[in-house]
């Protein structure tokens, strides 16, 4: 048997003992469901390992359900145009970012918390409602940080002047460059006026004399007065002097850098830039503080398990929680107070974002 008959028979057993009442869940026998909407095409394109994508997938799935003592059914799917279930307890997919909106426009429809792998610099789902993981490689984050900034309205600057050195190259300058830039109706993210100055990355005295002369072609009455340095951690200092030099540093204006190749270990780096930042200047450092516990090196297939294994966890906890409150009050009473689908809802997501 293949794993499409698998899938096949998988989509067509239902063993629900559900019932959906005045948009609430009735949660009856111990039984919980949930679905898996898996977007084929995308799958394929970004899985690594030997074997059929979907049997990997229903494995990973398998191995994670034997650790909880709920029951829990499976309603697979690779049809993107699914119409959900309102009984289902939510849905997890992998899924293109085009797709991941579309599946949780859908999920929103019915009140479903919706939890997706997807592409890398898309947009994040909303907040509240559901909870997207980008797939991306170490060293690609950038894109997808300045992204995130944009769309949760941290980065309100409709325009910037954007200085980078060979930090990122190419192909990372056109993907920063579209994150900036681009519209997201769905979002309310108006485009975002950009302007671009390379600058060198050495620190010979021609080296700073030339990043001198490039910032200084700058003109502030016509591109504004917000900047995005992107550079190696042993230029912020030269790019610091030229701008206090030129006297780009002001109240008026404001100043972030990002500094690719710091980690966690270098805090005592920035407490040095710090000291250089004179009273009412506006300058913000982003570096990274991520200390892995190589639980999840990346991929398709890791990200997905550790986003379904907390999404469980999550969920048990809360119809634990549920559990425990209702012996608490008489029939009536709890009937008056039981969380709705879309408290339920908000509950889940939110303790699905502090895991």
């Amino acid at each position: 048997m293949n794993s499409h008959e698998i899938l096949t028979i998988l989509m067509n057993v239902f063993l629900l003992k559900f019932s959906v009442q005045d948009n609430l869940y009735i949660y009856t026998d111990n039984t919980i469901e949930i679905g898996v909407v898996i977007d084929k095409k995308f799958l394929e394109e970004k899985s690594k390992q030997l074997g059929d994508p979907m049997e990997n997938i229903m494995e990973i799935v398998s191995n994670e359900l034997l650790k909880y003592k709920s029951k829990v059914n499976v309603q697979y799917s690779t049809d993107i145009n699914i119409n959900y279930r309102k009984d289902l307890f939510g849905i997890v997919a992998i899924a293109s970012c085009e797709n991941s909106w579309r599946l949780f426009e859908q999920a929103d429809n019915v009140i479903l918390p919706f939890i997706a792998v997807t592409d890398m610099d898309c947009p994040r789902l909303p907040t509240g409602k559901a909870i997207s993981i980008p797939l991306l490689e170490n060293g690609q984050e950038i894109p997808q940080l300045l992204l995130d900034l944009r769309t949760s309205g941290t980065l309100k600057w409709n325009s910037l002047i954007l200085l980078h050195d060979s930090s990122i190259g190419g192909d990372m300058v056109s993907r920063v460059t579209s994150c900036l830039t681009k519209e997201f109706t769905k979002l309310s993210i108006d485009p975002l006026a950009l302007s671009l100055i390379k600058i060198n990355n050495n620190r010979t005295k021609d080296a700073r004399i030339q990043i001198l002369e490039e910032i200084a072609k700058i003109s502030t009455g016509k591109l504004g007065s917000q900047y995005l340095v992107i550079c190696f951690k042993d230029i912020v200092d030269i790019v610091m002097d030229a701008v206090d030099t030129l006297k780009l540093v002001d109240a008026d204006s404001q100043w972030l850098y990002i500094i690719s190749e710091t980690n966690h270990h270098k805090k005592g780096y920035f407490k040095v830039l710090n000291k250089r930042i004179k009273f009412g200047s506006n300058v913000a450092f982003i570096y990274n503080s991520t200390s892995s516990d190589n639980e999840c090196e990346g991929g398709v297939y890791c990200n997905f398990r550790i986003l379904l294994r907390g999404y469980l966890s999550a969920l048990q906890e809360i119809l634990n929680d549920e559990f425990n409150a209702e012996d608490d009050f008489s029939g009536e009473e709890w009937e008056a107070i039981r969380p709705s689908k879309s408290d339920r809802r908000t509950t889940l997501i939110n303790k699905l974002r502090v895991r």
